[in-house]
């Protein structure tokens, strides 16, 4: 379970009374890319086709969510807190993209901790990566 202090986030240890079914946070962004494409063939659905940059943003909501059952009378209990929970406020990204035809494979590294600095926390680079399908008409 998942506790804001004034300096830090901290892990509280499980406690028997409670089930925790829920415990995560959630954050949305705004993001601008700023990519470079080099492409073997004019067409967008053809060839191979490589793109590096880097994709921006600025948080502009976000919340931590907790839902749990208390043994004692089995009821859930639902917490929702709004805010940034010790998030950066900011994001700044590297991507790059490879990919042929319509299928393209991409990775994206974050530059910045994830979390803010002021904040006793760990420092937390995300990596995403993933598979694009894309159909062009």
């Amino acid at each position: 379970v998942l506790v804001q202090t004034e300096d830090a986030i901290e892990v509280l240890p499980s406690d028997p009374q409670f089930v925790v079914k829920k415990n995560h946070v959630q954050s949305v962004y705004l993001r601008v890319p700023v990519m470079l494409s080099l492409r073997t063939e004019p067409a967008c659905d053809e060839g191979l086709h490589l793109e590096a940059g880097v994709v921006g943003g600025v948080r502009i909501g976000g919340g931590y969510v907790r839902e749990y059952v208390e043994t004692d009378n089995a009821s859930n209990v639902y917490a929702d807190k709004k805010g940034g929970f010790g998030l950066s406020p900011f994001q700044v990204n590297g991507r790059l993209t490879v990919g042929y035809e319509s299928v393209s494979a991409f990775t994206e590294f974050s530059l910045r901790p994830m979390f803010d600095q002021n904040v006793s926390t760990p420092k937390v680079y995300p990596l995403t990566f993933g598979l694009i399908f894309s159909t062009y008409d």
